[in-house]
């Protein structure tokens, strides 16, 4: 009777003793194989303030059930940190199993799911049982809320990673303050970027004085990133929670006003864009960095203070008459790190601005110019879709 494995058959006929046949079969029995098809360890580039699942799909590869069902191990630096249990899985079949880890310190560590680690399946191969991911678990310091950390210092380019805890959905506002030196402020929910330019908030003024305004802000973890665009030192930063959320404003100065109506088309218009526009911006100051006047438009005097969170200067005055001209509109002034807009202007002929005031389009134009000063249309170059109106990409 044959066995598993290579078998060798040799045979003689009577009567002719040099002859003899010599035949070679190999007896195959199906089993199962189980293998770790996928393994993902999120969320990815964690904190040690952000709780770790392990992720991982088992497959059987092979042409045979695994007859009953089986263990799924997990090693955290290959110490046991919990086992589940699987059911019985068919040929080419697949499951999906997750382990709750928790957090773990600041530095290396690895994870190591192991199937069947006492080896009860009977399977075509036992050495594909297993599957590894290195994890590295960045510092952090805890913010908390209403509890400022002072003094904080840094050396030029390099960064600091910080994490605030929202038990609830609240109006959240992150912000620094004090010292000396050019500091950036980044915050994200959720996974941490792998680059700071991937972080949902930046604010980059040209001094230590940042904030990030987050209304309506999501429950979890928020990752605060403060990055030495220059050394800095003294800074305090401070998380506040709740309170009512921080609107987002448009400040708009005439230099040239219209009628009383073509002058409320644009606060209504700026009204509409407030209200679609959900979260605050940082204020961006000139105080240290004025820019000289007529720059942005004909007639804007200098900018040498704060502005919050967009100025658009208006200007309604002959160009060339009535048509082919009626206006232009976008931004003068972008926020250097979120290209957010600081400073506009919309300029309108003012022969032909009568005329879609008398067509009854006057809403609806001033709606859409003010979008091209958002830098809708206008600063999509970076993505890139149209070239800008203008662009002063500032500190």
């Amino acid at each position: 009777m044959g066995v598993v494995g290579t078998n060798t058959l040799t045979a003689s006929t009577a009567g002719f003793p040099d002859l003899e046949f010599i035949a070679t079969a190999e007896l195959y029995v199906a089993k199962a194989d189980l293998t770790v098809s996928s393994m993902v360890v999120s969320p990815g580039n964690a904190t040690a303030f952000q709780n770790l699942t392990v992720t991982a799909t088992i497959a059987n590869s092979g042409d045979f059930t695994t007859g009953s069902a089986f263990d799924v191990r997990l090693l955290i630096d290959s110490n046991h940190l919990a086992t589940t249990n699987v059911a019985e899985l068919a040929d080419s079949a697949e499951t999906e199993i997750s382990f709750d880890v928790g957090r773990l310190a600041a530095g290396p560590h690895t994870a190591q799911v192991i199937i069947d680690p006492d080896n009860d399946i009977d399977e075509h191969d036992e050495s594909n049982n297993s599957a590894g991911r290195n994890t590295p678990i960045a510092a952090a310091t805890e913010l908390v809320a209403g509890t400022p950390v002072r003094n904080i210092s840094l050396p030029d380019s390099m960064e600091l990673l910080f994490n605030l805890e929202l038990s609830s959905a609240s109006n959240v506002v992150i912000s620094t303050s004090g010292g000396t030196g050019d500091l950036d402020l980044y915050v994200h929910h959720g996974e941490r970027p792998a680059h700071r330019d991937d972080y949902k908030c930046a604010s980059g003024s040209p001094i230590s004085t940042e904030s990030c305004t987050l209304n309506a802000a999501e429950p979890g973890v928020y990752h605060i990133l403060l990055f030495a665009w220059d050394q800095f030192s003294g800074v305090t930063l401070e998380a506040t929670v709740g309170g009512d959320p921080v609107p987002f404003n448009i400040e708009l100065v005439f230099l040239s006003g219209g009628t009383t109506e073509q002058d409320d088309a644009f606060r209504t218009s700026a009204a509409m864009w407030e209200r679609i526009i959900t979260d605050d911006i940082y204020d961006y100051s000139f105080v240290e960095n004025p820019q000289p006047a007529n720059e942005c438009i004909s007639g804007q005097p200098m900018i040498s203070d704060v502005v919050d969170d967009l100025r658009i200067y208006v200007s309604i005055r002959d160009i060339d008459g009535p048509q082919p001209i009626l206006g232009r509109a976008g931004p003068c002034y972008l926020r250097g790190i979120s290209e957010h807009p600081i400073v506009g202007m919309m300029e309108f002929d003012i022969y032909d601005f009568d005329r879609i005031t008398d067509q009854g389009l006057l809403i609806p134009v001033v709606l859409h110019e003010m979008g091209h000063v958002l830098g809708i249309g206008t600063i999509w170059s970076r993505y890139p879709l149209h070239w800008p109106t203008c662009d002063h990409r500032l500190r």
